[in-house]
């Protein structure tokens, strides 16, 4: 159980990945400023087309991570472990819906529109605080990870 845990933690780390999307999405927070100062109204064909980028990026990416959680579990760990493909799904689908998220973040930085990033930033710490260890003390090890997630 620690091994999987640790293969999941360190070997298996898709966040790499997701922060290569967000990251190279993140070059349209100039772009954005400087479209809202000049061009306010080609804002929402910016989002879009970025939304549209990402989205084509980032949902095979996640999938294909899922549909290899098996056989990565059997070459990294040497055989099946459902728990190991269990949190590799759960996680998978949770960057998926953060990297998703991301060309809004985006819009909002190049806009100055920072009270709703905050306001996002601040429930989710305190509602993956007090729900994971609610759904941990309940349900176990992988309602936390999906909790967290």
């Amino acid at each position: 159980m620690l091994r999987v845990m640790q293969v999941v933690e360190n070997e298996f780390d898709a966040r790499r990945h997701a922060n290569s999307v967000k990251q190279a999405n993140q070059v349209l927070v100039p772009a954005v400023s400087h479209l809202q100062e000049r061009d306010p109204k080609s804002l929402p064909a910016v989002y879009r087309e970025s939304y549209r980028v990402v989205f084509f990026f980032a949902v095979p990416t996640f999938a294909a991570l899922t549909v290899l959680a098996p056989l990565v579990s059997r070459i990294w760990i040497g055989r099946y472990e459902p728990l190991f493909v269990e949190f590799v799904a759960i996680l998978a689908a949770a960057w998926l819906v953060n990297v998703l998220a991301n060309p809004a973040y985006v819009l909002d930085l190049g806009t100055g529109k920072l009270s709703p990033v905050t306001t996002g930033c601040v429930i989710t710490a305190v509602l993956n605080a007090g729900v994971g260890f609610i759904a941990g003390y309940f349900l176990g090890g992988p309602a936390v990870v999906a909790v967290s997630a």
